[in-house]
């Protein structure tokens, strides 16, 4: 793993509801730099679950159900210090989490209303190609 909070891999969630942290999943020990933090979290109906990260960082990842072919998109929280997550992190987590698919689509609006800019010399068609939805 990386320094930078990489995942190991994808895990996704069922149900949008409250945070639930759990301090260590069955049959894990707590020893050596991360003891004590929650191995997941469970945000929204997510998973996030702990990565490996420089011992001042503590980082959490989960990845969204995606349909078969799509790119996977995630979710991470990281905490500086490494500790587990206060109360006010979880709720912007939550926050997140749940409304994910419209900062998505704001983001994408956004996007696309800068990129036909003039300072970016993009033609019409250029523009239409890259907001193509791929089936």
């Amino acid at each position: 793993m990386s320094d930078n909070c990489a995942p190991p891999g994808g895990s996704g969630g069922e149900e949008r509801g409250a945070v639930e942290a759990r301090a260590v999943e069955p049959g894990v020990e707590e020893r050596g730099p991360g003891a004590g933090l929650p191995a997941t979290l469970h945000i929204a109906g997510l998973a996030l679950v702990r990565t490996e990260s420089p011992p001042s960082l503590a980082c959490w990842t989960g990845y969204f159900p995606e349909p078969a072919g799509a790119d996977p998109a995630g979710v991470s929280l990281v905490m500086e210090p490494a500790a587990p997550p206060d109360e006010p992190a979880l709720r912007l987590a939550h926050d997140v989490v749940s409304r994910f698919d419209a900062f998505v689509g704001r983001t994408m609006e956004y996007c696309r209303t800068r990129l036909r800019e003039r300072q970016f010399e993009l033609t019409a068609e250029e523009v239409r190609a890259l907001f193509e939805v791929r089936a």
